[in-house]
């Protein structure tokens, strides 16, 4: 059986009385070639001639063979009849149509077929044949010649459709009317096939860049944030707030506008989170107003005992050497100093990270003014860190307000993050109204360390070249430090050096571990899962995949990956 394009056709030609011939035809070649030929339907053509005008056309059918060369036919069903150069068919209904000479029609499809393989470099001297089929009606015996330019050969009439497949052999034997360009006719060959194949069959997929759809995702993320504001009127007259909320539900935004409405009423506030990568975030965006200390917890702490430490003419001591316990000891001397600024207002950010001793000892930081505040944002669905939330939950006297709406995430994003959060620590969250549908997850297996580093230049190298991804808007986050130097032993990708998330400025991108970008997020995030258990690690999988807000790609081993999508939660 000859090799059809299309495969099968369609049902909407099927139902249409006036293809009833054509259809015939198909079935007849189908049948009596083999499987050397290839039969096109239906091809549509369109070139530019010299003086610019276009100039277009179809073929009912293009044979091609590989040794024996293409052979153009025009299918005329029904009772047919020829007066000068009008040609009109009648079908079974009894209803006439008037139509083009097929002989001129299957010429130009041929001429223009050969320029179509002349500009893609194939030039060839081929055989090039026409021919014309009734399907339904005989060609009137003695007839011969129907005009001096169309021979009684080149037309297979009714009772030749049981034989067509050698009349259509016969045609491309024929050498009368073979022609282009070069000295001797030799073969199409599998090459001249498969230009064919390419013009006329080839899938061919326009996939357009992700940035338009991510550049309108983010702009309906930015709209439904903003309209949170609201929220911080309604707590105003309150001085002490516990705000919950799930990840991307708008704490740090929420803290951030907070921060900023207490520090134009005049108040000296800190605002204080326990990441350094947000923190350097946080302090970049407040860097221009004075009565504003952002920072993390751990430069706050040092600051505190560096400043005692010189007025005590003594050698400050060392965070990391210190026990929980201690920090929290030295925390308490030091801003019990007379020379330690009191603050106005204490806004907590990642309140989740703190030991409860540590958001007491923040606590008397406050100047004890009537109009103090302290408001403390967490998740404790994210505490990856596992600390004791005990203080925030009974100790601080507060007001609490939970946030339950997902403002960060596309809806496909928030769909499986949600699959890992804990509602009975957190109540229901639900995305936005107006939040965009989103790009679907992209789950791609990886079985080595070697064949994630491939990967991950591909996935940046197709989204920064072809997407139009902006390099500072996509971020890589693996589980640990140890799987990032085992990836990236060189700590480079195109061609730059990767930064942490706390590096400000530079072309490199950002690759860091899921821990530390708590609390930051990124228009597309590639995650490296690799660790067999990670698919019970909830709070890691929820705070790693919700960092993404409009694209995420996960990267890991098939078995890995397989495991975190069966998983339920």
């Amino acid at each position: 059986m000859a090799t059809m394009f299309p495969v099968k056709i369609p049902d909407w030609i099927l139902d249409d009385e006036l293809r009833r011939a054509e259809i015939k035809v198909y079935e007849a070649l189908e049948a009596m070639l083999d499987d050397e030929y290839r039969v096109f339907y239906s091809r549509e053509w369109l070139r530019i001639k010299p003086d610019g005008e276009d100039q277009d056309g179809e073929c009912d059918f293009v044979v091609a063979h590989p040794a024996q060369g293409i052979l153009f036919i025009e299918v005329k069903g029904g009772e047919i009849r020829v007066d000068g150069d009008r040609w009109e068919s009648t079908d079974r209904h009894g209803i006439t149509y008037e139509g083009q000479d097929p002989v001129r029609q299957a010429k130009k499809s041929k001429y223009a077929l050969l320029d179509k393989l002349r500009a893609r470099g194939f030039d060839r001297r081929i055989t090039l044949q026409v021919g014309v089929i009734f399907p339904d009606a005989p060609v009137p015996e003695g007839l011969g010649d129907i005009r001096p330019n169309m021979p009684r050969a080149i037309f297979a009439d009714r009772y030749q459709m049981e034989s067509l497949g050698s009349w259509v052999r016969e045609r491309l034997g024929d050498d009368d009317d073979g022609d282009t360009g070069g000295d001797v006719n030799t073969d199409l060959g599998v090459d001249g096939i498969q230009h064919l194949e390419d013009m006329f069959a080839k899938p061919i997929h326009f996939r357009p860049s992700l940035q338009p759809y991510l550049g309108d995702d983010m702009m309906k993320i930015e709209t439904v944030t903003r309209e949170q504001f609201h929220i911080l009127q309604g707590l105003d007259s309150n001085h002490r707030v516990a705000i919950p909320g799930a990840a991307g539900t708008g704490k740090t935004y929420l803290a951030m506008e907070k921060t900023l409405r207490l520090a134009e009423a005049g108040k000296r506030v800190l605002l204080i989170c326990f990441n350094s990568p947000l923190s350097v975030r946080l302090g970049q965006a407040m860097r221009e107003h004075e009565n504003i200390h952002a920072c993390s917890f751990h430069s706050f702490w040092v600051n505190a005992e560096q400043r005692v430490a010189r007025e005590e003419n003594r050698e400050a001591r060392d965070f990391m050497t210190l026990c929980d316990e201690e920090v929290t000891r030295v925390l308490l001397e030091n801003i019990g100093k007379p020379e330690f600024p009191g603050f106005d207002a204490v806004i907590v950010d990642e309140g989740q990270d703190f030991h409860g001793e540590w958001l007491e000892a923040l606590e008397l930081t406050l100047k004890g003014g009537p109009d103090d505040s302290m408001y403390v944002f967490y998740d404790d669905n994210q505490a990856v860190l596992e600390r004791d939330m005990h203080y925030i939950k009974t100790k601080l006297q507060c007001f609490e307000f939970r946030l339950t709406t997902n403002l960060r995430n596309t809806r496909k994003i928030f769909s499986q993050v949600n699959q890992y959060y804990l509602s009975h620590l957190g109540g229901p969250v639900s995305h936005a109204p107006g939040s965009p549908e989103g790009c679907p997850i992209e789950w791609l297996s990886c079985e080595n360390h070697r064949a994630l580093l491939v990967r991950i230049r591909e996935r940046i190298e197709t989204l920064v070249r072809k997407d139009g991804i902006s390099r500072d808007k996509i971020v890589v986050l693996f589980e640990t430090n140890e799987e990032i130097d085992a990836v990236l032993p060189k700590r480079r990708l195109q061609g730059q050096p990767v930064r942490t998330a706390d590096s400000l400025g530079g072309n490199g991108f950002v690759v860091d571990t899921i821990r530390r970008f708590k609390g930051l997020e990124s228009q597309v995030v590639l995650l490296i899962l690799t660790k067999p258990d990670v698919a019970h690690q909830r709070a890691l999988l929820y705070t790693g995949m919700s960092r993404a807000q409009a694209r995420l790609e996960v990267l890991g081993p098939a078995a890995v990956l397989d495991k975190i999508r069966s998983s339920q939660h």
